[in-house]
């Protein structure tokens, strides 16, 4: 039996899914396979086009069938992307339940990054004090915390980019780091300096990407929670991110996570009710896969992956039968550079 994990972990070594089943209900299989990357080779079966347009079908009770298919595919023979379909009837659903009203997908809608600094500099004492009342927030500490147990030792030099209120740079300053935590927000900043006053922490007013990297030292750890989703050239703060890290250097990630059920439903009621907020100013989310190939790209290993955040009433719901990359609304990954 291969843990759920490990599975997860081959699928996204393969190029491709032979799917020979004859009994599917939701084919899961099927889903995490597109998310992945990979080219579908399934049965011709009549749930099939409930989940996704494969690469190509076969009729499951006919070997020869299921040998040509993956003949074709063996000698790079064309073959179309397939497409998922799953995505359309859940938009379909959303669509019913608003009784046709319109629920158009917002795009990114913020017109820069300095609506985004805007919109956290007039939440910061809110957005700070959500660390003491909010059950997420609170889930959100100990997820990062552990990963900072594991991974950064006391004598690191530590960069928190997008620090917000300083949480993260506070307690990794109190283990023994010299931390810089950097924010575009002034407000954010200034909370993060009436927090700690230690010497081996401080605080830059700085807006990403960087327009000078080189003017900081050398990093055993860069750590970015929460930030790159509103930057509209992410992997360019990714990037300079590396040039920033010592050789072996790690870098902490988080990103909303694209394929959870609930982001689905927020983009939706966010067209319908400008709420909540932050999403005006969100310019990106992604998946586990997607993201660790667009990082392993720019020179970095990936070491582990962690969802959370499945306290909204959908989640929570749905938590107890779906796989966690459909119920958990972030994931934060571990990179070591190469």
């Amino acid at each position: 039996m291969v843990a759920y994990d490990d599975l997860l972990r081959l699928t996204y070594r393969c190029s491709a899914c032979i799917f020979p089943s004859v009994n599917e209900t939701l084919g899961l299989g099927l889903v995490e396979s597109y998310w992945m990357g990979n080219a579908i080779l399934a049965s011709r079966r009549p749930y099939l086009p409930d989940v996704v347009t494969p690469s190509a079908d076969f009729d499951p009770h006919d070997p020869a069938a299921i040998a040509d298919a993956v003949t074709h595919y063996v000698r790079k023979e064309p073959m179309p992307k397939p497409q998922l379909m799953l995505a359309n009837r859940i938009d379909t659903f959303i669509d019913l339940l608003y009784k046709g009203r319109n629920s158009r997908v917002p795009g990114p809608m913020g017109a820069d990054d300095r609506g985004a600094i805007a919109f956290h500099n007039d939440i910061a004492t809110q957005f700070d004090n959500k660390y003491e009342s909010s059950a997420a927030f609170g889930e959100r500490f100990r997820v990062w915390t552990a990963l900072f147990n594991r991974y950064i030792h006391p004598a690191h030099l530590v960069m928190d980019l997008g620090c917000g209120s300083g949480i993260f740079s506070d307690f990794l300053a109190r283990r023994g780091c010299t931390v810089t935590g950097i924010d575009g927000s002034e407000e954010m900043i200034n909370i993060c300096r009436k927090r700690s006053t230690a010497q081996n922490v401080s605080y830059v007013l700085q807006s990403l990407p960087f327009t000078q990297p080189d003017t900081y030292l050398q990093q055993d750890a860069i750590i970015a929670s929460s930030v790159l989703e509103y930057i509209d050239d992410m992997m360019l703060v990714v990037e300079q991110a590396r040039e920033t890290l010592k050789p072996d250097g790690l870098l902490l990630v988080s990103m909303p996570n694209k394929i959870s059920l609930y982001r689905r439903v927020e983009r939706m009621v966010f067209n319908l009710t400008k709420r909540p907020r932050y999403f005006a100013h969100l310019r990106n989310a992604s998946t586990e896969a997607c993201f660790n190939k667009d990082v392993a790209e720019l020179g970095f290993d990936v070491l582990e992956t962690v969802y959370f955040s499945s306290y909204d009433p959908l989640s929570r719901w749905l938590k107890w039968f779906l796989p966690r990359q459909y119920v958990n609304n972030l994931f934060v990954s571990v990179y070591r550079k190469r």
